[in-house]
């Protein structure tokens, strides 16, 4: 399938999208961003070809081994379910932060779908959810910074990303393998999960597969202008070196978000229990706006945004 964005991984790329999307003018502001996306873009290339959930290429030494890497997701895995979540996502480690809820876990067979673009406060609004509804976050990037080389590669996270994807969300090749859906599964938890949101038919699949075991399911928009997504993403990446493509943002992920939400409303409606929507395009530390609320949706757990 072809890619449906740029690669912004030369200079000339990277100054449209810096002066024409981004829309900076100072020519040091320019160069700067230029130079941070470029190597950016460049080090997610490598870094997707060689993953560490089947290459041993740029695995931590301590973990290098197939028998090794098995034992270290075990472990993530079984932190994740049994640990709290932290105040600050961004000290979880390898021993420290968990999934569960910092309040008691509830087994009301509710699941959450949370979707939005990056940097939207779609995480922010995850974890004010997973609290209020006593519910196991679903979050792979939980399991990221729990894996070695998101701490000590360059682009780690993009390193790490389809193994904290099986640690949380399971391994399609192999049903039997422990992830923390599953076991939230098996436990009939309250479950909170945040993604993109940008392909209805996941979405689609994964209601009627959980609808099978007794779920109801919530579907909650946190909706963003994309352009607007684009620049707090750029900014997120100055503050915090965590990188998604930018021009996959504007261009591929674009408003299909909002798409999923109305459209799984037109037609699929029977297969959620309410619907949520909220408007993040607020300064900061404002409260969200509530859009819309139907069949009692949980979107009255927000507080303050975090962006």
């Amino acid at each position: 399938m072809a890619q449906r964005y740029r690669s912004l991984n030369t200079n000339r790329l990277a100054e449209y999208f810096v002066e024409e999307i981004l829309g900076f003018s100072n020519s040091s502001n320019i160069q700067e961003a230029i130079e941070l996306i470029v190597d950016a873009e460049r080090g997610i290339e490598d870094a997707t070809k060689y993953p560490t959930i089947t290459h041993d290429d740029c695995r931590d030494i301590p973990y290098v081994t197939n028998g090794q890497r098995a034992a270290l997701r075990d472990r993530i895995f079984r932190e994740l379910i049994s640990q709290k979540r932290l105040d600050s996502d961004d000290d979880i480690r390898l021993e420290v932060g968990g999934a569960l809820p910092k309040t008691k876990i509830k087994r009301n067979n509710d699941f959450f779908f949370i979707i939005g673009l990056p940097a939207s406060g779609k995480s922010f609004l995850a974890n004010r959810v997973c609290d209020k509804t006593g519910s196991l976050l679903l979050d792979s990037d939980y399991a990221k910074r729990k894996l070695p080389e998101y701490w000590t590669r360059r682009n780690g996270a993009s390193l790490v990303h389809k193994e904290s994807q099986v640690i949380v969300m399971g391994d399609p090749a192999d049903k039997h393998a422990s992830s923390v859906f599953t076991y939230g599964l098996s436990q009939n938890f309250n479950m909170v999960y945040p993604c993109i949101g940008n392909k209805l038919l996941e979405i689609v699949d994964l209601s009627e597969r959980i609808k099978k075991f007794g779920y109801k399911s919530h579907l909650i928009l946190v909706e963003l202008d994309r352009l607007k997504a684009t620049r707090r993403a750029y900014n997120r990446y100055k503050d915090t070196r965590r990188y998604i493509p930018l021009s996959k943002i504007y261009e591929d992920y674009a408003n299909d978000s909002v798409i999923t939400y109305f459209r799984a409303q037109q037609k699929y409606g029977h297969l959620f229990e309410s619907f949520g929507q909220v408007d993040t395009d607020v300064d900061f530390n404002q409260k969200y706006k509530v859009v819309e609320r139907l069949r009692d949706s949980p979107i009255t757990a927000y507080r303050q945004s975090s962006h």
